[in-house]
């Protein structure tokens, strides 16, 4: 009996620690023979890697989309999962570069960009397993909000829940843990009100963050943008009142007062919610009832999409020329968009090989786009 298919999945590193991508893992896991590279920020490709690459049958890059020419070069189909949060800003020439590749969204408004430059995405909506009813969250005079400072400096923060929910609050639960490390996170931390504050910066494992959570009723969104969102869906999986800013991949979940709230953080306006708060977490449940059932027949149909990526004819590349022009990418795309998109203009030749457009091809779909 024939084994599984090989895949290489190629992750940012920081999901290690978020364990973030590990519902898609399992997804593939039961159809393919599965082996993980995490990569650092301004980590480069090097050899170790790419002669990994030439021995699986697929590569699939997580939010690692800038890397995919890299290995069209090798002949290898390549199947992108972009996060809209990383990548919806960036150019077109990042996109037709990986014309060849096929990608998978989570993200509406990402995937109709990626369409729209005649790319082929498959959109995909993913839910957590909902709790059971007599488990999901309950509300009475007060609201128990839980806030987790990942970008305090971005104006998600103690300040910000205090503008939107005033004497409505009951309790605050801040779990002050900054992405950024160099962030003092207790700066953010400042009560004015006269509710009941607890702060924690740190939790052992996952059950101890849930502990938690099961104890308040309303979540804030921790970050202006989202990938997917996890720890919204968590929020909506337990029938919390749920704010949000007022961008995808929030807006593409939440329907403004209809199951959750939408703020815009540099310009909060206070919410009267209290009337209304047990509705809009039991319409947040039922949704996301109703969105694990679908998710689950999404999640059936992505191997077979995986299968139909396109395998492109391997370019006459020196190895150490493909591990050098990768170097060289990956600190242009760290160095920011300006830099990136000098770098993908002057390697326009190696960009039309890779995608199967021509020099013309790619500038007219970039000037029409």
């Amino acid at each position: 009996m024939m084994g599984n298919s090989k895949l290489l999945f190629i992750d940012h590193a920081f999901h290690k620690k978020t364990l973030s991508s590990d519902f898609f893992i399992q997804v593939l896991s039961s159809d393919f023979d599965i082996s993980i590279i995490h990569l650092n920020p301004h980590e480069s490709l090097n050899e170790e890697i790419i002669d990994k690459a030439s021995n699986v049958d697929y590569i699939l890059l997580w939010q690692m989309d800038y890397l995919a020419p890299i290995f069209l070069a090798l002949g290898k189909p390549v199947i992108v999962v972009p996060m809209y949060d990383g990548s919806a800003t960036l150019p077109a020439l990042h996109w037709l570069a990986q014309s060849r590749a096929l990608f998978i969204n989570f993200s509406v408004t990402l995937h109709m960009r990626l369409q729209a430059l005649g790319l082929e995405s498959k959109l995909l909506k993913y839910f957590l397993p909902p709790v059971s009813s007599e488990n999901r969250a309950s509300f009475d005079e007060k609201l128990k909000v839980f806030i987790w400072h990942r970008r305090p400096e971005h104006g998600i923060n103690v300040a910000l829940v205090e503008r939107l929910l005033g004497d409505q609050i009951g309790k605050l639960h801040v779990h002050d843990a900054p992405d950024d490390k160099n962030i003092d996170g207790r700066r953010y931390v400042r009560r004015t009100g006269t509710y009941e504050l607890r702060v924690t910066s740190w939790f052992e494992n996952f059950d101890d963050y849930l502990d938690v959570l099961s104890e308040c009723n309303t979540f804030i969104c921790p970050r202006r943008t989202e990938g997917i969102g996890i720890a919204m869906l968590e929020a909506l999986s337990r029938g919390m009142l749920v704010l949000a800013p007022d961008e995808p991949t929030h807006t593409e979940y939440i329907a403004n007062w209809t199951n959750g709230i939408l703020f815009h953080p540099d310009a909060p306006q206070p919410a009267n919610v209290l009337d209304v708060a047990g509705e809009l977490g039991l319409r947040a449940w039922t949704g996301a009832c109703l969105g694990y059932d679908a998710w689950i027949k999404q999640a059936a149909t992505i191997s077979n999409f995986i299968r139909t990526a396109d395998r492109p004819a391997p370019l006459s590349i020196e190895k150490s020329t493909i591990v050098e022009f990768g170097q060289e990418l990956s600190q242009a795309f760290y160095n920011g968009h300006g830099d990136y998109d000098s770098f993908l203009q002057r390697h326009l030749r190696m960009l039309s090989a890779v995608s199967g457009l021509s020099s013309a091809e790619i500038l007219d779909k970039r000037s029409g786009y």
